[in-house]
């Protein structure tokens, strides 16, 4: 068992997954959940959100679906998407609350294969969804399957590079806000400061991101989404030091490889920005994280960058073992090389053993951008290719290379007014957000936001 995942025993949720398996193939019905595996499920549960809050949590449909959740969330993507395709065939279409049920599963089996990779067939789940509720009397018609098709939809566009479409989803869905779930406003807004960030469209992102995080409750696991986030704004107005402390506090409360994905590459395209002592403070904190502990104690690169370069070749190299989707995979592998890019400018030189790993890496998320129609991931490895291709022919500095300390090059006045603001409330909620409020009061000031 990897310590990378000491708090997940995997043969144990395999053996829970095989028992469920076959429990419901040898079961006519909806059988409960087998005692041996919900034991299992059960202790990982409060890792993920909420699921839904129309089917009853109580009954044997929910706690299914609570267990086909877990499986998905840990990266047992097939067998999850085996348990809800079954569980789909046993809703009765002609009972109206068992077609929102068949609906709500459709919805899920979206998810999954989109996580897979597989758009084209996510398309297909997320519209089925939408034409089963399309059946449902209007009284119904908003409950969690549709908005969450729609969301899913979304995403799939967001995974496209189509934003505009992206928008356009979530628009329709945010227009009925207050008739969907509760539990789904939180996902609408997640996905709104998603779009919104990859727009450029700074304010409505932050409007977003705080919207969702004052929705959550307290030890929610959503909250590590807003910190994620956060980071990803922060990063792209040129606070690489607020986004560095955000990353890290997501990677040390995340359960989920998908989240410890998101982490993990954000941190990599910090590394090069940050000072050689700034990053080993991260770095010991990366190290205590259930993600870093064995991938960087064993590692004896003296450069911060280097053994989080070689953790993260690591890391790739068990996605199996780690449940890492083929979308959490590309997205590492892009960040890994960016890192080996900025380290190769900094250094002036490029070994070996890197260029032969950045060429097979470029060649990774060539194929998997091909094979599940990762449009945006393909753009960024053509890019990352060219960037590779003539770094021995730029200009490159012995100082290395840094981001820019202020947004004066980014930001209108409004923008740098409005960042103040968030980052005094982000001081004012830094025991929720679990962020060092004295490491980053010393390094930054409200007035202007800019690095001392």
């Amino acid at each position: 068992m990897s310590d990378l995942q000491p708090a997940v025993d995997k043969d144990a949720l395999i053996g829970a997954s095989a028992r469920m398996l076959t429990c419901l193939r040898n079961a006519s019905g909806l059988p409960p959940v087998p005692p041996v595996a919900s034991a299992v499920t059960d202790r990982l549960l409060p890792h993920i959100p909420l699921q839904t809050g129309e089917i009853p949590a109580d009954s044997t449909l929910a706690q299914w679906i609570n267990a086909a959740a877990v499986l998905e969330a840990q990266g047992l993507w097939s067998d999850a998407w085996d348990i809800l395709f079954i569980l789909r065939e046993r809703q009765n279409p002609q009972s109206e609350s068992e077609l929102a049920n068949r609906a709500f599963i459709s919805s899920r089996l979206g998810r999954v294969v989109r996580m897979l990779g597989d758009l084209s067939d996510a398309e297909r789940w997320y519209q089925d969804a939408i034409s089963l509720t399309d059946l449902l009397s209007p009284a119904e018609r908003w409950g969690d399957a549709r908005p969450q098709a729609m969301l899913g939809l979304s995403i799939l566009e967001v995974d496209r590079g189509n934003y505009p479409r992206a928008l356009r989803y979530a628009t329709q869905v945010n227009k009925v806000r207050q008739e969907i779930p509760i539990h789904l406003h939180i996902a609408l807004d997640q996905i709104l400061a998603l779009i919104y960030r990859k727009q450029k469209r700074h304010h409505n992102a932050m409007s977003a991101l705080w919207r969702m995080y004052d929705a959550i409750p307290e030890a929610d696991p959503l909250h590590i989404e807003v910190l994620i986030i956060f980071a990803e704004l922060t990063a792209e107005l040129r606070q690489p030091l607020a986004a560095a402390h955000a990353r890290v506090a997501a990677l040390a409360r995340a359960k989920t490889p998908r989240l410890a994905a998101a982490a993990l590459a954000g941190l990599l395209t910090l590394a090069a920005s940050l000072s050689e002592e700034t990053a080993e403070e991260f770095s010991a904190a990366v190290a205590q994280s259930h993600w870093g502990r064995e991938a960087l104690a064993t590692i004896a690169a003296e450069s911060y960058r280097h053994r989080l370069l070689q953790a993260t070749q690591q890391w790739l190299g068990q996605r199996e073992l780690l449940g890492f989707s083929p979308y959490d995979e590309v997205i590492l592998t892009g960040s890994a090389i960016r890192l080996a890019i900025a380290l190769a400018k900094l250094e002036r030189v490029v070994s070996k053993p890197i260029q032969s790993w950045v060429d097979q890496a470029l060649a990774r998320m060539d194929e998997l951008s091909a094979r599940h129609a990762f449009h945006e991931r393909s753009f960024e490895a053509e890019s990352l290719r060219t960037e590779w291709t003539h770094i021995s022919m730029l200009d490159v500095k012995p100082r290395g290379i840094t981001l820019p300390t202020s947004v004066e090059e980014a930001a209108t006045p409004r923008l740098r007014a409005f960042i103040s603001t968030t980052i005094e409330r982000v001081v004012r909620v830094r025991d929720r957000l679990s962020l060092d409020p004295q490491a980053l009061l010393r390094r930054v000031t409200v007035d202007g936001y800019k690095q001392q």
